[in-house]
């Protein structure tokens, strides 16, 4: 029995002494500098690699950096990487309808930024983010549509409708309507309402989302509309958005309801997909706390999650991305709120180069207890396989 503990004493002690903590040279081992041209082609050093991810993988998930100027750029480049692998499909942090809204005026590529800053201009604001299109209203953003439609990708939009989109798809849905007499008087109506609260918060004390579920001649018109087979849908899916948006105003599950809501749309999609192709390979562009291969850093069963499930129900890959700027307007972020998780593996970052760590070498050794890492970094390496650090960036220039 003396013997056996000391044995086991002595396995633990080697194990722990067998440890090193994870250092900056470890990583620089499977790091990777490259460049974006102005034609948005990646540098040759970096090519095999992403066509190698892109190659072993269903499903690529960009964690991004909301607002990122460079991150444009890079998904511009890395359609062109997808396409020649066979991804089709391309879902984006906006609504089905505004997605759709976002298709018609991507059919010719030359005009979608005139189209889009007309929009932007009608519906909108002079600053973020009081746009109709979230995520898709910066000039830089442009780019990355009009390769989507050059290289004829599907767009999915997997989103709640966004809260200053409102008053564009109230006029959508009167352009698609019969307009009859009655229509047209709720029409106009609902939407001088509507206009004169578009930019608020809350309506007479009450928050503007669960305001917007009982206003009656709001109801009214999307009653009426109703009405109409190939615009209920439409109208409904206006009223989910608003009730998921009360829900946050509120505090009764908001970001659960959300989370369950584009799970379930990316599923409808999906389906829809799979009458063309066997198992679609799709590329989804969200915020970075929604695409981690576990929970979210918020513990709920988001879309990255989703998408780990389904990929390995199919026996293929989710690839996750997490996306991060070292660099913003110059200045570093190291050491800022919101980046203690990434602080570690954001030393990297140049300045002058996008940066790629791939994670899942450094992810198996911390798994078999061969390096020691802090809390954070290990949350990191837990849940997404790359780790993409822009050049300098920036917010950029709204389109309009």
């Amino acid at each position: 029995m003396k013997l056996y503990t000391f044995f086991t004493c002595l396995l633990i002690c080697t194990t722990i002494y067998a440890q090193k903590q994870l250092s900056l040279n470890d990583v620089q081992k499977h790091t990777h500098y490259f460049s974006i041209s102005e034609n948005y082609e990646f540098s040759e050093n970096i090519q095999e690699m992403l066509a190698q991810g892109a190659k072993e993988s269903q499903f690529i998930g960009i964690a991004e950096v909301h607002q990122s100027e460079q991150l444009s750029h890079f998904t511009a480049a890395f359609l062109r990487i997808l396409k020649s692998h066979e991804f089709n499909n391309f879902a984006l942090e906006i609504g089905d309808y505004a997605t759709s809204i976002l298709e018609n005026i991507s059919k010719k590529p030359a005009e979608i930024q005139h189209k889009l800053s007309i929009l932007n201009k009608k519906y909108g604001k002079s600053r973020f983010p009081y746009v109709p299109f979230i995520f898709v209203d910066k000039i830089a953003d442009v780019k990355f549509i009009q390769e989507a439609s050059k290289l004829d990708f599907n767009l999915w939009g997997i989103d709640r409708e966004y809260e200053f989109s409102y008053l564009l798809h109230f006029d959508k849905m009167y352009a698609l309507s019969t307009k009859t007499s009655e229509i047209t008087t709720a029409y106009q109506k609902a939407r001088k309402i509507l206009k004169k609260n578009a930019f608020k918060d809350k309506v007479s004390g009450e928050s503007k989302y669960c305001w917007l579920l009982n206003e009656p001649s709001i109801n009214d018109f999307l009653m009426l509309v109703s009405e109409e087979t190939t615009l209920r849908n439409y109208a409904n899916e206006l009223k989910n958005s608003w009730k998921i948006y009360c829900r946050f105003a509120t505090k009764k599950g908001g970001s659960t309801a959300r989370a369950t809501y584009m799970k379930r749309k990316f599923d409808s999609l999906y389906t829809v997909a799979t009458t063309q192709e066997k198992l679609p390979k799709v590329l989804v562009k969200l915020g970075g706390v929604h695409l981690t291969h576990g929970n979210s850093q918020y513990g709920r069963y988001d879309v990255g999650r989703h998408l780990h499930e389904k990929a390995k129900d199919n026996n293929t890959n989710f690839l996750a991305i997490r996306h991060v700027w070292r660099y913003k307007n110059g200045k570093d972020q190291i050491g800022k709120s919101g980046w203690k998780n990434t602080r570690f593996l954001m030393q990297l970052g140049k300045k002058d180069q996008w940066t790629l760590i791939d994670l899942r070498p450094l992810k198996k050794l911390v798994a078999t207890q061969q390096l020691q890492v802090d809390t954070g970094t290990a949350w990191e390496l837990k849940n997404y396989d790359w780790f993409l650090i822009s050049p300098n960036d920036s917010k950029g220039n709204i389109n309009r």
